[in-house]
Formats: structure tokens, sequence, C-alpha cells
């Protein structure tokens, strides 16, 4: 969880099941989520939606770039590096 000028508030892992999702973001006060695009990202975005989330779907290649950077294996930028305007797909 970022605060407005990016800073992390909360990190956390989650399990991509229904379950612990609704566990953990159904306690949260209503925020606005992004997430990638990905097997889950349909279903997710869905069950976020309805616990009264607003929720961005945004292609990590169509995202503008912070400053920031953050170690990745996969070589990479991570999604937090992914700030601004985000395109809804």
């Amino acid at each position: 969880m970022l605060d407005a000028s990016g800073d992390v508030l909360l990190e956390q892992k989650v399990s991509t099941a229904p379950k612990a999702m609704r566990d953990v973001f159904g306690s949260m006060p209503r925020c606005r989520i992004a997430l990638e695009t990905g097997t889950h990202s349909p279903w997710v975005s869905r069950l976020l939606s309805e616990l009264g989330h607003e929720v961005m779907v945004a292609h990590t290649r169509s995202v503008r770039l912070s400053g920031k950077r953050t170690v990745q294996t996969s070589g990479l930028p991570s999604f937090d590096e992914c700030i601004g305007d985000l395109p809804l797909i």
C-alpha cells in the first residue's frame, strides 16, 4: 500500500485464492488497487471491485516508470515502479 506521495505504507504477500484475497482486502478501507495483467487479473479485479475497491489492471509495458529501482531477478522493472497514469484495459 502506498500513500499519496508514493511511499510504502504496507507490503504484504497474499495467496492468490479467493478466501485469502477476501480476508486481506475485505478488511481494508476502500482504496485504489493496481494489478498487472496476468492469468488471475480478471477474477481478482472483479473480486476486489465487489469488495468496494477501485481496481485498475495495467499492462506493465504500457505504464510510465518512476525513477526508483528495486532489485528484480527477472531483469524487468518491478510493478512497484509503475506509478502515475495507469492505462485501463
